[in-house]
């Protein structure tokens, strides 16, 4: 998605709630009974979307400054209805505002598939956020982990395994090895919960169905607020 803009805006860091936000709004637009089923607690979120990017732009204390006449994003889904709502809702209302972001949706275009094997490469798009549950005075919470942590590719594949049940309708109990080439620690802010998480480059082996279901909604958690996404590289 490109979107030509309006002024040369300063958009936070953590923009990743105003995007989710936007999508959610562009899907209600053209299939407002899917939307309510999207918002549903019990249903799983079919999609997950990059940072914004831009050309040009520089670093400030408060955000990014955009420099470039335009900025764009991926968002990817194995969901053909979630795909035809965010693309019918953008083409009928092409303004946009993310923060202090405005601009028009100047092009929609869908990538071609990369061809799926037991053996890939990825670099994320948007940093993975992996959490161990932990009880803490009687109460559920988690503790993010990084790459460094044992713990953080055997919960990726969990978590892969739980999606693909909860997508598929299936057991596969299927096996990945994640490999990170390099990472960078990253922290975010959604809302009032601020999430550490990690960018970077991995290969990954193992269950291609699983690789391909990470490819699609997004690697760890939270993939529908801007968590997880990756490329191949």
């Amino acid at each position: 998605m490109c979107v030509k803009l309006k002024g040369k805006p300063v958009i936070p860091y953590d923009h990743q709630y105003y995007l989710a936000s936007y999508i959610y709004r562009t899907v209600e637009r053209s299939d407002p009974s899917y939307s309510l089923d999207l918002h549903k607690i019990d249903v799983p979120k079919p999609f997950t979307f990059s940072y914004l990017m831009a050309e040009k732009r520089k670093n400030l204390k408060n955000g990014i400054r955009i420099l470039s006449d335009s900025v764009y994003f991926y968002i990817s889904s194995p969901a053909e209805r979630f795909i035809k709502g965010v693309i019918d809702g953008m083409l009928s209302y092409p303004d946009i505002k993310i923060g202090n972001l405005k601009g028009i949706i100047s092009e929609v275009r869908i990538l071609q598939r990369p061809k799926f094997s037991k053996n890939m490469t990825f670099q994320t798009t948007a940093p993975i956020v992996v959490r161990k549950p932990v009880k803490k005075n009687g109460r559920l919470s988690g503790i993010e982990l990084y790459p460094t942590d044992k713990e953080f590719y055997t919960l990726i594949e969990k978590n892969l395994n739980k999606k693909y049940e909860l997508f598929h309708k299936q057991r596969i109990n299927g096996v990945v090895k994640l490999n990170f080439i390099h990472f960078k620690p990253k922290r975010h802010r959604i809302l009032n919960t601020h999430y550490r998480c990690s960018l970077g480059i991995f290969q990954i082996t193992g269950n291609q169905r699983l690789i391909e279901l990470g490819y699609d909604v997004g690697f760890g958690e939270k993939n529908s607020m801007g968590f997880g996404m990756v490329k191949v590289v």
